[in-house]
């Protein structure tokens, strides 16, 4: 796409970069001279900090109107308290290429800066490559960046299908007038499994000290391998990432409790793969918007905006007894001294709040320092369930073993291999207990169009317009469909 082409000019010589991985405030550079930036590892630890940016902060995971964190309100565990703004669309799925809750404040409206983020990351690749600088740390700075790409380039693939992405030979001479194609599938999956295998290769298990809380490491970057496989479905290259992972090496493992992985207290917990850093000048906002304005917190300087619910539904399908559904809020007493349950909505719970992650002490206003958790053990563990019975193309005993760890961390009876012998019926039980395990943890949407399943959980909650199997991705916005001139075609159905 030309002018995409063209503002990648401007995006990658001008772009805004982070002083530092870990200290988040954003200088911004009016033009990057290369005769003179960068020259030093330091200027290269800035570019590689420009590259965590995207998807931190500003971006795709704590963005919120337009993150990752927001996926779960258009499936089966996830809804909106507030019927009057944007986020019905979202969740009865009737965006648009040119609206549906309007397009800065969507993930739609990503669709164009992430694409010229991933160039910009390109473009980065081969400035901190002519650095005079020590030849490990370059090369672990190469795979951060690397990571990056694979992540975002795999969030954007899952959301609008293959995208347009330039190499650096045509970034270095953004002025031509080129149109880019969208790669196809088999062209995007190599892309994403390129980069992700290159920084894994390239980034340790983990790091030795706190200073270097929030960097990419091997299990970051294989974590983001074993989500592409198993969308793909390719489920021997998925059971062998899976198992890569479950070695000791990355020390990954089950917290005893289900509540102890969400606190700020356990932030670096041993089933903690990928968490975003988060301080009180970045903190994660999820927890802002579950809570009712009326609940009563023992720090009652955090703001609560009332936003979203968990479907009744969903609340009343655990087991009884599982743990997990203590952090699903089904009833409380207000501030104002009234009992709100299902019985008693007001108009605060039309359904039940996904308080999933403990308070934050010291919040005042917006934003919590409890780290937001992106990747897990637990999500890790059962994927690898799943893969594990696909390829071998009926379930296993290892695999149940594997379902049933996840259970009993939740305090429930084991399921018995015998009543789960057809692949139908595993695979039932996969989708089921990925969703008591990971509900609000932005993986609902994916893994119901894994299983087939999205479509048909949107009729039953009747939502008519997500009916149409073509829902299974968002629209290009037309902005990107007009400036092609017939090199980008739009998603079916849109």
């Amino acid at each position: 796409m030309k002018t995409l082409i063209k503002r990648l000019a401007a995006l990658c010589l001008g772009a805004g970069l982070v002083s530092s991985c870990y200290d988040l405030k954003s200088d911004l550079y009016d033009t990057i001279y290369p005769d003179r930036f960068p020259k030093t590892a330091e200027d290269a630890k800035a570019l590689v900090a420009s590259a965590y940016w995207p998807l931190r902060w500003e971006g795709l995971v704590n963005g919120l109107t337009r993150a990752i964190m927001t996926m779960d309100l258009c499936t089966d565990v996830g809804m909106t308290n507030d019927r009057q703004g944007g986020w019905v669309s979202w969740e009865e799925c009737t965006w648009t290429a040119t609206g549906g809750g309007g397009l800065s404040n969507s993930p739609i409206g990503q669709y164009g800066p992430n694409i010229s983020h991933l160039s910009a990351m390109e473009l980065n690749l081969g400035r901190i490559d002519s650095v005079e600088m020590d030849g490990d740390l370059k090369e672990r700075y190469l795979a951060e960046i690397k990571c990056s790409q694979a992540w975002l380039a795999y969030i954007l693939y899952d959301w609008f299908g293959p995208i347009p992405i330039a190499d650096a030979e045509l970034l270095l001479d953004p002025m031509e007038e080129v149109f880019i194609r969208r790669l196809t599938d088999e062209e995007m999956v190599a892309y994403i499994e390129t980069k992700a295998r290159e920084a894994a290769g390239a980034l340790p298990y983990r790091y030795p000290n706190d200073a270097d809380k929030g960097r990419y490491t091997r299990g970051m970057a294989n974590m983001v391998l074993l989500k592409l496989y198993m969308k793909e479905r390719m489920w021997a290259e998925a059971e062998a990432m899976g198992r890569e992972l479950m070695k000791p090496e990355y020390g990954y493992g089950l917290m005893p409790s289900y509540r102890d992985v969400f606190t700020l207290e356990n932030e670096g917990n041993e089933e903690i793969i990928y968490a975003l850093n988060c301080t009180q000048d970045y903190g994660q906002m999820l927890t802002n918007y579950l809570l009712p304005y009326n609940y009563p917190t023992e720090n009652d300087k955090i703001n609560k905006l009332n936003a979203f619910r968990s479907p009744w539904e969903f609340y009343h399908s655990f087991e009884a007894g599982d743990e997990r559904r203590q952090l699903l809020i089904g009833e409380y007493v207000g501030t104002d001294g009234v009992l709100y349950n299902e019985m008693n909505q007001g108009s605060y719970l039309s359904g039940a709040v996904p308080h999933k992650y403990g308070e934050d002490p010291q919040c005042i206003g917006y934003g919590s320092q409890v780290d937001y958790i992106v990747f897990r053990y637990a999500d890790a563990l059962l994927l690898l369930a799943e893969a594990i019975a696909n390829n071998n193309g009926a379930p296993t005993a290892e695999a149940i073993t594997m379902v049933n760890r996840v259970r009993e961390r939740a305090g429930l009876a084991h399921k018995d291999l015998a009543d789960y012998s057809t692949l139908e019926k595993f695979n039932d039980l996969i989708l089921d207990e990925r969703g008591f395990e990971l509900w609000w943890e932005s993986h609902r949407r994916t893994d119901l169009i894994r299983h087939g399943k999205f479509i048909e959980r949107a009729a039953l909650r009747n939502h008519a317009v997500a009916r149409q199997p073509y829902r299974i991705l968002f629209p290009i916005p037309e902005q990107y469909i007009v400036e092609g001139q017939g090199s980008i075609r739009q998603n079916e159905g849109y």
